[in-house]
């Protein structure tokens, strides 16, 4: 299935991330200068991070300060507790564990192109920096488990490229233990090993149960939930949804199909719409490009839509399953450093503007 893989030289990778930062650290002083009331602190000198100062992030606070909500996964407020326990504060754990997510995001980025013979062509640099910066880039930049999610994400499906199935089991399993989501590319590796199966006539029991490796993290959190915890998550979310109704949706509506009518189609005040049909496109591509895996990941996520009820505001709030939207890009770029130049230029304009609204409070839901 796969060509000759050539590694990233090491160099490559450090200082894509180094520029990735400058420019991020750029962007908040942007964005600081443009609303000098921008919820925005730097813990660290020279590094631009927004920290517990509303939003989830102060949920995460709590968490990992004194766990005590079991409807929210454990790995990402444990990790902050795990590197606390050190010395440093827990605002210190999260620009670390940012740092690290975000090294490993760069790094994956490179193999993912490097690892497929199709993609060898595709810039890394782009598709690392779209990633980090564009839709969505905010919730990377915050305390927040979208990074260390998406590096447990990316690993998989690296992992999955190389053959190594009962690696991409285990850190698919991870991944959902930082955030639900996770099961959404659990249920890809099984989908597209099923389909393998049917394909070839033939059945593999050693693949199937590799890819599933995922299923005991998930049981077992689900066991603990609701027979030591006695925790419904569904129920602990209701007040959310219970928020949307009341302060969104229409009296009347019918609350699934508003939001899906928000996120699909243009009324003006908003450009989510831009990114749900881009990632439709995305899905065709991917399955262009034979990455089933990351094909049926995003439709099984926008499936979701018609089970669990998702505030919208905004769509790029889900960052981690809108990479195989930047690889598109940058696939696309890959011969024009002109278009290149271009991509990465509306992505850092656009991520000052999230910014902006975002942690100005003026985007209906940062």
């Amino acid at each position: 299935m796969l060509g000759p893989t050539r590694r990233p030289r090491p160099l490559e990778p450090l200082l894509a991330l180094v520029g990735i930062y400058a420019v991020q650290f750029l962007i908040t002083r942007v964005a600081v200068a443009t609303v000098p009331t921008l919820a925005v602190t730097r813990p660290f000198k020279g590094l631009a991070a927004w920290l517990f100062t509303s939003w989830d992030g102060v949920h995460y606070l709590r968490l990992a300060q004194n766990y005590d909500s079991y409807a929210w996964p454990p790995l990402y407020p444990m990790a902050l507790r795990a590197f606390a326990s050190f010395g440093t504060s827990v605002e210190g754990a999260a620009v670390l564990v940012n740092l690290l997510a975000h090294a490993a995001i760069v790094w994956l980025a490179y193999a993912y192109v490097r690892n497929n013979a199709r993609l060898q062509e595709v810039p890394g640099w782009l598709f690392a920096s779209l990633i980090l910066f564009f839709p969505g880039h905010n919730v990377f930049f915050a305390a927040y488990s979208e990074s260390l999610f998406l590096a447990l994400l990316l690993g998989a499906c690296v992992a999955y490229q190389r053959d190594l199935l009962w690696l991409a089991g285990m850190l698919c399993g991870l991944s959902l233990l930082a955030r639900n989501m996770g099961v959404f590319l659990g249920v890809a590796l099984i989908a597209v090993e099923v389909g393998r199966i049917i394909r070839d006539r033939r059945f593999n029991g050693r693949r199937l149960a590799a890819v599933s490796l995922w299923l005991p993290f998930f049981v077992g959190w689900n066991v603990w939930l609701s027979e030591v915890a006695s925790t419904n998550p569904v129920e602990a979310t209701l007040g959310w949804q219970l928020e949307l109704l009341e302060q969104h949706v229409p009296p009347g509506e019918n609350a699934k199909l508003w939001v899906l009518r928000f996120i699909a189609l243009p009324p003006g005040n908003h450009n989510e719409f831009v990114f749900f049909w881009g990632l439709i496109l995305a899905t065709g591509y991917c399955w262009f490009r034979r990455l089933q895996v990351e094909a049926v990941l995003i439709v099984v996520f926008l499936l979701s839509f018609a089970v669990y009820l998702y505030r919208p505001f905004p769509f790029t709030r889900y960052a981690s399953t809108l990479f195989p939207l930047a690889l598109m890009v940058a696939d696309l770029t890959r011969r024009s450093p002109a278009l290149q130049a271009l991509a990465l230029s509306i992505a850092v304009a656009l991520s000052h503007f999230y910014e902006v609204m975002l942690f100005s409070d003026r985007f209906g839901e940062p």
